[in-house]
């Protein structure tokens, strides 16, 4: 059972600033449904929800991908750079093992493969090395 906090939040409005800081930010299939002009805040949403030194398991469907009021599908490489921009990094060894972990599964579709990748954020170092 989850022990947590829902937010009801309209992603058109602003991004989502949550009371808490999460080690674990968690979006899959999501950033497909929101149009580009408003994809900012879902993206800005994951750093402020993020704490310091935390891991962003983010998916979207991909150019082409069949779905339901998929309105901003976009290749890896967009979200990449987006996520960049906001000081995400990609990790290609977590994204691998969690392809792997995810292959394994009888129940997880084919595109939460394909299309998630794993980023991480450090904390800021701060003054001069």
């Amino acid at each position: 059972m989850f022990h947590g906090t829902y937010y009801d939040h309209d992603m058109m409005q602003a991004p989502l600033e949550p009371n808490e800081k999460y080690d674990l930010v968690m979006c899959q299939e999501v950033a497909e449904h929101i149009d580009q002009e408003f994809e900012s805040h879902i993206l800005d949403t994951f750093t402020l929800a993020a704490a310091p030194e935390s891991t962003l398991i983010f998916g979207a469907a991909r150019v082409g991908q069949g779905g339901e009021h998929h309105v901003n599908c976009q290749d890896k490489p967009y979200w990449i750079e987006r996520l960049q921009d906001r000081g995400w990094v990609l990790d290609d060894i977590m994204s691998y093992y969690y392809w792997k972990l995810c292959e394994k599964s009888t129940i997880v579709r084919w595109w939460y493969v394909e299309n998630t990748m794993c980023f991480t954020r450090s904390a800021p170092t701060g003054g001069d090395a």
